[in-house]
């Protein structure tokens, strides 16, 4: 074969989108939505099958999901297919989040969940997925790992992202409140009187003098 007929039969040859199993990063420019910030020209985007999905759904190390190529039958009887495409991840609780569909079940998932999944393998127990960096919208593999709470909780603590105190949605109390609490009690009033003032349980009045909860204010 001549160099020009090779050259034709390369450019002639198609390029799977679904089947490669990655995704060529052509020049900076052109890949600047699957590229890492900076990432040289030959990164390749490595995709691998959600768990439980598997030829129906896939994940990127980049923390994109698209649906695969698959066929239905339409109410007449007659199949047809139906392209895959990138999934729309919106925010959920912070997180990246989607909905996946398996023979008419539909389950709302995190991304982060996915790609530690498909590349680092099933989570182990007593451990969750930590964000290096802090950034719960970061779900690049790289920024990934399984941790132990207290693991997760330390990494909270180092970005400032935990919230503790009053900065917590749930609290019902202020700080000055829990500083009164402990002061009180320190002073030998009874925890049952505190609880019904304060309008907790005896139970959150001892967690809080002996500093399992609120510990910010230790």
């Amino acid at each position: 074969m001549s160099g020009i007929a090779a050259a034709n039969a390369t450019e002639a040859a198609p390029f799977s989108f679904l089947s490669s199993g990655v995704v060529p990063c052509a020049t900076p420019e052109s890949a600047s939505g699957l590229c890492r910030p900076g990432g040289r020209e030959t990164f390749m985007e490595r995709w691998r099958s959600v768990i439980g999905y598997e030829g129906l759904y896939e994940v990127s190390d980049l923390g994109r999901v698209r649906s695969l190529d698959h066929v239905v039958i339409r109410r007449n009887g007659y199949p047809q297919t139906i392209r895959g495409r990138i999934k729309k991840t919106p925010l959920v609780a912070g997180y990246p989040s989607l909905v996946l569909h398996d023979r008419g079940t539909r389950s709302t998932l995190y991304v982060h969940h996915l790609v530690v999944g498909a590349f680092i393998g099933p989570r182990p127990p007593g451990k969750e997925v930590a964000h290096w960096d802090g950034d719960e919208t970061n779900v690049t593999l790289s920024n990934l790992r399984y941790a132990t709470p207290i693991e997760n909780d330390a990494d909270k603590i180092r970005h400032g992202t935990r919230t503790e105190g009053s900065r917590n949605g749930q609290a019902r109390l202020t700080d000055q409140q829990v500083r009164e609490i402990r002061r009180r009690s320190a002073l030998g009033e009874r925890r049952c009187d505190l609880a019904e003032e304060f309008g907790i349980s005896a139970v959150n009045i001892t967690n809080i003098v002996h500093g399992r909860i609120w510990r910010c204010l230790l």
